[in-house]
């Protein structure tokens, strides 16, 4: 269950729970939380490991830049990503699906429907991250299978489905790092191209989505290659 409310000139939803995910906000803002690791530091994104009370947690801050009119229009019309993801999220945990990192809280500032800053605190998994393997086994392949399976029936896609953000945990593989974004055939589509490509899975569902993709893809690399040669060729 989740709960709103307001801190300072933030918006707080947070998962129900005896841990005060609210009162983490207060210590970073306050910077009284330990940072422990830090996983990226960009102008407009920054990733960190921080602790509270001997518990890790991931820290996410996200400041949008540039196109401020064009992300302004669209928020009158496109519901919000990160709060639909914590609220489709929470609605998983609810079933007992447990395969993805849980968001336990989101900090929005907001001006009018528009947001110019996300703060949001997950889900820690420790584990062995999958681009630490030279070789991934086929086993896990096929856990990756089901489970990203198991999120396209619940109307959840990964958005970003890379090495980097699945883990295999003590629990199994988990996912991390989900998008928000509405779940169409296109996004489902991209996610199963990530899997065949990046991942060399052969064994999954293909349908019309998957094929138009595919051959759009197909056809933007020989354009990018037909453009390497002709430069290649009117070079002086």
């Amino acid at each position: 269950m989740l709960h709103k409310t307001k801190y300072n000139n933030l918006t707080l939803c947070f998962k129900e729970s005896r841990v005060p995910y609210n009162e983490i906000l207060e210590d970073f803002v306050h910077l009284r939380l330990p940072i422990r690791k830090v996983f990226r530091n960009k102008d407009n994104t920054k990733v960190m490991l921080v602790q509270h009370q001997e518990q890790l947690y991931i820290l996410k801050v996200f400041k949008p830049n540039g196109k401020k009119i064009e992300r302004v229009l669209k928020s009158f019309f496109r519901k919000d990503y990160f709060l639909s993801l914590i609220q489709l999220n929470d609605e998983l945990w609810s079933r007992g699906m447990r395969f993805q990192n849980d968001v336990y809280l989101l900090a929005q500032r907001k001006q009018g429907p528009y947001t110019d800053l996300y703060i949001m605190l997950n889900e820690y998994i420790p584990g062995t991250v999958l681009n630490e393997f030279d070789v991934i086994p086929e086993v896990i392949k096929q856990d990756l299978v089901h489970n990203m399976a198991l999120l396209h029936q619940h109307k959840l896609i990964s958005g970003d489905a890379h090495k980097g953000n699945f883990i295999l945990s003590e629990h199994g593989l988990r996912i991390i790092d989900l998008s928000g974004k509405k779940f169409t055939r296109r996004r489902v589509a991209e996610d199963r191209l990530a899997l065949e490509s990046r991942f060399n899975i052969k064994e999954i569902e293909r349908d019309f989505s998957y094929y138009l993709l595919k051959a759009k893809f197909h056809l933007r690399q020989k354009i990018k290659s037909g453009k390497h040669v002709l430069a290649k060729m009117f070079a002086f």
